[in-house]
């Protein structure tokens, strides 16, 4: 699925393989927002263009921009995971992420709000999303799940991860 911007470029893709979600609906909010809906679910994702990341004090450069949906920020799983340290597999079957690091373990799927941390249930604020064939996860769960402490600085638009 697209969502178009008024001079017909690209504003997002959304590839959807989950079954279970089967989203129908985009409707574009601004130029760097817009709400996915069916008759189960809305998410609104905005692009964050003017958001970075700092890891340990370092600015980091990302291949895939960092997002904001439903006001959390999300990052590309393999960056994240990679960046941490993390071993990351992923089972295409399941729509399941398995990241793991010194004895921790994170088990997540996309389009849902459950997963596991360290064996144990968990409930996500947002679900994992595919956009761009990219696998997003919020990423303050995922990084303080791995030992790592999260800060959002509003004013500089910066997400800092210190491990």
């Amino acid at each position: 699925m697209h969502s178009l911007d008024p001079d017909g470029q690209p504003r997002f893709t959304l590839q959807i393989t989950n079954k279970i979600i089967g989203y129908s609906q985009i409707i574009p909010l601004t130029k760097k927002s817009v709400i996915i809906t069916n008759n189960r679910h809305a998410i609104c994702l905005e692009r964050a263009d003017d958001m970075n990341l700092s890891l340990n004090g370092e600015e980091q450069t990302l291949v895939h921009p960092l997002v904001k949906q439903d006001g959390r920020v999300m990052i590309s799983l393999r960056e994240v995971f990679e960046m941490l340290g993390a071993s990351v597999t992923w089972s295409a079957e399941q729509n399941e992420i398995t990241a793991e690091k010194d004895g921790k373990r994170i088990v997540l799927r996309v389009g849902s709000t459950e997963g596991t941390i360290n064996g144990e249930p968990t409930v996500l604020d947002t679900a994992p999303a595919l956009l761009n064939n990219v696998t997003y996860v919020p990423i303050r769960v995922v990084s303080e799940a791995l030992g790592s402490h999260v800060e959002w600085d509003e004013a500089a638009q910066l997400v800092r991860i210190t491990s």
